[in-house]
């Protein structure tokens, strides 16, 4: 994996109103500092305000995979919101409270399948049954990205990023930081996967420190 990395300081991330961002069925969404945004036309209409909320937290992350529901992550809890119908519910069981800082919703054998982190570490599920990924434990995961085959997820923490190998059930995990890559820095905030016109893929990275690109 060749490091192309850029450090002028007007590509520095930081994060503003703005905290999430999500496509899904032709569905536009966005997470801002008071509540879930919904594209329609032309403008941002707020749908969610964190009073709105079945937990006493805010919205931190949004991501949707089948067109009836989009999942949130709140820092107290994982929701479930249904757009058509406006029903907002929450998730029981081990993440009914935790501290969730990004989602990732995919569709695996027409089933959907979430990859969720938290500020304890990364777990994988589908609303019901959870597994945690026992490398990143105590971790705060802070985003998430998979590739364009669905075979590789990059989990960006608070202390380097991670390569995992979705479809390898021993959870094999890669670790790069900034001793090892040539990663800006340490702290992940930011992760998106785009593939060329030649078919070459890129990884970019966002940190405090600057942007790192990845082929």
């Amino acid at each position: 994996m060749r490091n192309v990395r850029i450090s002028l300081r007007l590509l520095k991330f930081y994060r503003d109103s703005t905290q999430a961002i999500a496509l899904g069925n032709l569905q536009y969404w966005a997470v801002g500092l008071d509540g879930l945004y919904q594209h329609k036309g032309s403008v941002w209409e707020k749908v969610l305000s964190n009073q709105d909320l079945s937990v006493r937290g805010w919205v931190q992350a949004v991501s949707q995979a089948v067109r009836d529901r989009v999942w949130l992550g709140t820092s107290a809890g994982l929701l479930s919101y249904q757009p058509d119908t406006k029903q907002l519910s929450t998730v029981s069981g081990h993440l009914s409270n935790a501290d969730i800082r990004s989602v990732l919703a995919i569709v695996v054998d027409e089933s959907e399948l979430l990859l969720v982190g938290t500020s304890q570490g990364l777990y994988m599920g589908d609303s019901a049954n959870w597994e945690s990924v026992p490398d990143l434990e105590n971790r705060t995961i802070t985003t998430l990205a998979l590739d364009s085959h669905g075979n590789v997820l990059w989990v960006g923490t608070d202390r380097g990023l991670f390569r995992l190998f979705v479809q390898d059930k021993s959870r094999k995990i890669d670790q790069f930081d900034v001793h090892n890559s040539g990663l800006a820095a340490n702290r992940v905030i930011a992760l998106a996967v785009n593939t060329d016109e030649s078919g070459e893929t890129k990884l970019w990275v966002g940190t405090p420190c600057g942007l790192s690109c990845y082929t």
